[in-house]
Order: structure tokens, then C-alpha cells, then sequence
């Protein structure tokens, strides 16, 4: 049986992510990496023994994966369209 292990917000870059997540609940989110094969980078939570809160954007540093970034990073403009909207996650 497939179990949930993150609870992912999509934001335009990680400060605005935290934002939304600071804003909506209370919570900050401290420690994060960088996904160097998939140009983006991540901040995450602890919330349970195997789950994460995790805050995804793409990494201003990163590199072209080659290939789509997930939860649809590649689309720039609508991924900001969704935030501005009120909506951090997937289409």
C-alpha cells in the first residue's frame, strides 16, 4: 500500500513558499536541500516519523535537468499565476 511521505507546496522560490507557509500556518520550516539533478532545492518539516512538510522551487543556482522539473517547475509563469492566485501546489 503507498504511503504519503511529503505534503508539498509549489512556490515561484523558496522565501515566498515559506511566506505562504509562515501566513497560512504559523509554522516555520527550517531545514532544506538542493535537488542538483533536478535544478530545484527544498525546504522541509518534520511532522510525523516519516513525514515531511516540504516547500519545492526551483533553484535560481540550479542546472537544466534535461528533462520536466517536478510538479510542473518548468512553467514559470504559472506556477506564479497559481501563487498569486492563493493556490501553492499542483495543477
Amino acid at each position: 500500500m503507498p504511503r504519503l511521505d511529503h505534503l508539498t507546496v509549489v512556490a515561484p522560490d523558496l522565501a515566498e513558499g515559506v511566506a505562504h507557509v509562515r501566513e497560512c500556518l504559523g509554522l516555520d520550516v527550517p531545514f532544506g536541500t538542493q535537488h542538483s539533478y533536478m535544478g530545484t532545492h527544498n525546504l522541509r518539516l518534520l511532522l510525523g516519523p516519516k513525514l515531511y512538510l516540504e516547500i519545492v522551487a526551483r533553484d535560481p543556482q540550479g542546472i537544466d535537468p534535461g528533462r520536466p522539473r517536478w510538479f510542473g517547475l518548468d512553467d514559470a509563469a504559472q506556477v506564479r499565476a497559481d501563487c498569486t492566485a492563493g493556490w501553492f501546489g499542483l495543477r
